[in-house]
Order: C-alpha cells, then structure tokens, then sequence
C-alpha cells in the first residue's frame, strides 16, 4: 500500500555526466594537472606548499582543497578529522531496466520496511536516455564472511560483490519488496551493483590560513537528503562570490567561512535526523496513515532553514 506522499522538487543527475560537463567547461587558460598526485600541504605565512608524488614542491597564494572525504588538505587543517561511520550501509546499483515505470519518470519511489527503506528514480545516462538508479539503506551483514570491511570511508566497488553478499542482498529485496520493485531492482547487472558504508563528517572551519575547504573535503552528510554535488557547487558560487566582493585574504575568506560552515553542519544535522528516522529507528509502517506520515516526515524536517533554498545557497542562471 501507498504509505505516503511528498513532492519532489528536485532534478537527479548523474554523477559522472556532471562532472564530464563541469570539466568540458574548464578554459583551456587554466593549467589542469590531471594525475598530479598532493601527498603534503604545508602552510605558511605568505601561502600554501603543495608536496606531490614525484618530488616537486610547489607555492601557492591559496590552496583550495577540493579533494573529497579523504582530503588531504583538511588534514593539513584538522589533523585527524575523518568521516565517521554511522553504523549502517547502502547497497548501491544502476540499471538500463527504465521501460514502463508507474507514474511520472521524474519521480521517486520509496520502498520502507523495518530498519531501512530504498528509493529509486531515474539519472540521465550521459548519451541521451536514462538508468534507473537505486540505494537500499539497512544495517550491514553481520554472518560469518559476510561483514565488508567498513574501518575506512570506502565504497565496495561495482562488480566486487562476492556470491554470499549477492544472495544477502536478492534475500533482503525478495522478503521486504513489493513483487513488481523487487523484479527492477534484482534485474540490475553485478557489475554496476555495490556498497557504501554510510559516513558523515565536519569540520570546526572551512578555512584556515590560506587554506579552503569545499565539498567532501569540507563536510560529508549521508546521502539521505541527496545533497552532495548540490552542495560544493554551493560552495564554490559562495567562494566565488566572496572572492568577487574584494577585500583582503583575510576578508574573503572569512566571509566564506561564515556564510558556508554553518550550512555545513546543518546539512549534516538534516541528514542524521533522516538516517536515524529511516533506518536507525523506524516507525512502525503499518500502524502510519497519512497523517501520521506527514507528521513523521516533517518531524525530521525541524529546523531546517529552507529560506534561503536548499543547501543555503541560491545559484540563479546567469
């Protein structure tokens, strides 16, 4: 049965095809490096020394750090600042199977049961059409062998699915599924099926010297509120626009900071709340009418300053 309803306002990408069109972007004005592997970032009074894989040392102005949850200039800033695991999973897979989905191919459907839910909607597959993507969130495996290792922020990539993890997922979506998402999701190939343990990270400052921090590298929130790629483009407008505002170093960087830490921390506090709301402690679907699930669902949403729309951060056309 439909337990409830929530408008969608949203527009779901692929990962990969954002960041190919981001990159087509780039001028060809611009010095990019790919492979140049940062192994140190020093800081000092005038600016930032990178150490790379090979032995050179360069200086820097600023150094942004736009390297992801394992970022090695948040380390430089916050020595020993790491994601931290949440205590559950999410097994990940996309699919060519998109012909003759219920309702608008723009929504999102969200399956619930005891301890977890998935949510399925459609991304753009880069050449025109579209995959139908997944992400299924319950505790991890706990039998003998089946336990992957979550000691660091990783994902288990696609196509390294051993035959016991397989058959725990096919177990999990045959006994909690409706027969008809059970199919589309248990269609998905091996090779594009994975795991992601679920980790959220923050940070004290999202500047430090001459250093920045934007994306990942800055803070991770569970994907629940689907704001990761949303979010370092916010940052990276914000940056640009306290950079474009004038003033000193010290003036541009800590407009930023002010303007995108809190929001920051705040993202991360939507996204516990809804992970502990739909995995962690879930309601008892059964007993939940609609009523009762508008109030569920605006329970997690306490809070949160949608005024300045998601994320905190406006970025208009143009």
């Amino acid at each position: 049965r439909v337990v409830g309803e929530q408008p969608f306002p949203f527009r779901a990408y692929s990962w990969g095809s954002l960041w190919s069109e981001l990159r087509r972007r780039v001028p060809e004005s611009v010095s990019y490096r790919s492979g140049a592997v940062v192994t140190g970032v020093e800081p000092d009074a005038d600016g930032v020394t990178l150490r790379l894989a090979d032995g050179q040392q360069e200086h820097f102005d600023l150094v942004i750090g736009a390297d992801g949850y394992r970022s090695v200039v948040r380390e430089a800033m916050f020595p020993g600042a790491d994601a931290t695991y949440a205590g559950y999973i999410g097994w990940r897979g996309t699919s060519p199977d998109v012909a003759d989905l219920p309702s608008d191919g723009d929504d999102a459907h969200n399956i619930v049961f005891p301890g977890g839910h998935c949510m399925i909607y459609r991304i753009p597959d880069g050449v025109g059409g579209h995959r139908l993507n997944w992400v299924l969130y319950t505790a991890p495996p706990e039998a003998d062998g089946l336990h992957p290792d979550l000691r660091a922020p990783t994902s288990l990539p696609p196509g390294r699915l051993n035959s016991e993890l397989t058959a725990r997922l096919r177990a999990l979506v045959a006994d909690n599924f409706p027969p008809y998402w059970a199919a589309r999701v248990l269609r998905t190939p091996a090779e594009t099926t994975f795991i992601q343990p679920i980790y959220d990270l923050e940070v004290p400052h999202y500047t430090s010297g001459r250093m920045v921090l934007v994306g990942d590298a800055a803070s991770v929130a569970r994907p629940h509120i689907g704001g990761g790629s949303v979010k370092a483009l916010q940052d990276a407008t914000a940056l640009e626009a306290a950079w474009t505002a004038g003033g000193s170093w010290k003036e541009v960087l800590e407009s930023y900071d002010a303007g995108r830490g809190p929001v920051g921390s705040a993202m991360v506090a939507l996204a516990r709340r809804m992970g502990a709301a739909q995995v962690e402690n879930t309601p008892d679907w059964s007993a939940l009418d609609r009523a009762g699930f508008d109030a569920w669902w605006q329970d997690q949403n306490k809070g949160s300053d949608r005024r300045s729309g998601f994320g905190g951060h406006s970025m208009k056309a143009g």
